[in-house]
């Protein structure tokens, strides 16, 4: 049946598809991420110049998201190894290999790549910003761009379904765990400043006092 789907989807193949699928399965590899690391490290840049609770928190964000990502990729290269399965195109050999990549096929890399990129992404905005309709948009392009990944990947004959799914899974599972750890070290940080800048406040208001 998983040959038999992406057989139908290589069905429809024409040099359109074949360019919007690579497109999107190499925004959906370390480029992607790399890309996205820099914007949020651009904007961890401009964020200095604000307030220093909003740059501790961004920069401790940034640095969750490159561990996720980085922890993510390592385990799945070692969950590929221990699975061991063969890609479509070396079970099948009428699946055309658009990629010539090496390799095992599951979990699917690229496709975890993209969720916790997307993940991260939406977090961000949904986190440090109050625009309700960016956050419902952003959703929505984002949600495609994952389920566009998934396609690309069985398109272009690198992956199964199965792959697919057990990537998406995978990559959720990180973010929602690297996500969680930001936020309970976020709010202890600016629990421990609000804190310290209290007993700054205090202290002032007795040396004013005792100067009266």
């Amino acid at each position: 049946m998983e040959i038999s789907i992406i057989k139908f989807l290589q069905s429809a193949k024409n040099p359109f598809y074949d360019f919007v699928f690579i497109f999107v399965s190499e925004l959906a590899s370390y480029k992607g991420f790399l890309i996205s690391f820099a914007i949020f490290f651009i904007i961890l840049l401009v964020s200095m110049k604000k307030k220093k609770n909003s740059t501790t928190s961004f920069c401790l964000f940034t640095l969750s998201y490159g561990v996720t990502y980085g922890l993510s990729v390592l385990i799945n290269t070692l969950l590929k190894a221990l699975i061991n399965r063969p890609r479509p195109y070396e079970v099948d050999a009428s699946i055309i290999d658009a990629l010539h990549a090496s390799g095992q096929s599951m979990p699917s890399g690229h496709t975890l790549s993209a969720t916790i990129i997307c993940a991260f992404v939406f977090f961000s905005v949904y986190y440090y910003s109050r625009n309700k309709a960016l956050k419902i948009s952003l959703a929505a392009v984002l949600s495609v761009f994952i389920v566009l990944v998934g396609i690309s990947r069985m398109y272009l004959g690198q992956h199964y379904i199965s792959d697919v799914i057990v990537g998406f899974i995978e990559a959720f599972s990180f973010s929602v765990l690297g996500i969680y750890v930001f936020t309970i070290l976020d709010k202890r940080i600016k629990h421990e400043r609000n804190r310290e800048d209290n007993r700054e406040e205090e202290k002032r208001e007795e040396i004013k006092q005792g100067g009266n």
